[in-house]
């Protein structure tokens, strides 16, 4: 059965959830609650839906990952890299933080093509996303 209109705005509005609350916890939730109030009108909206969520999930854990590798590499900078300078841990840390924005670029890249492919009725699926919900 193809996606009604409904269905692809449903979908779309689903991905401005974590667009507009950027905190995790609130996102997450948000998504958790806007899924329960649509689950099971349409397999087109719980495809989606679930892999926003997966999306989100994979993101933050991701992020969290990142963010406890950082705290690792400033609080003890010679058991990462023994014998080496100040300088060399700065700009390991330099590259970190520029992965963490192309992470942040490449999230809102994503999320943008996902509403476009919610409304024009596609199936989407995110790479390297971590399948938590099915």
């Amino acid at each position: 059965m193809p996606a009604t209109g409904k269905g692809k705005a449903v979908a779309a509005c689903g991905y401005l959830i974590p667009m507009v609350f950027h905190l995790p916890i609130i996102s997450l939730v948000g998504l958790f609650f806007y899924k329960s109030i649509f689950k099971g009108k349409s397999m087109f909206q719980e495809h989606h839906l679930n892999e926003n969520i997966n999306v989100q999930l994979s993101v933050h854990i991701y992020g969290l990952a990142l963010a406890i590798f950082l705290l690792f590499l400033a609080k003890s900078p010679g058991m990462i890299l023994p014998g080496s300078s100040a300088t060399l841990h700065g700009v390991a840390a330099f590259v970190l933080l520029g992965m963490v924005l192309v992470i942040y670029v490449a999230w809102w890249i994503g999320m943008v093509i996902a509403i476009i492919a919610a409304l024009c009725g596609y199936h989407f699926k995110f790479p390297l996303t971590l399948r938590i919900f099915r």
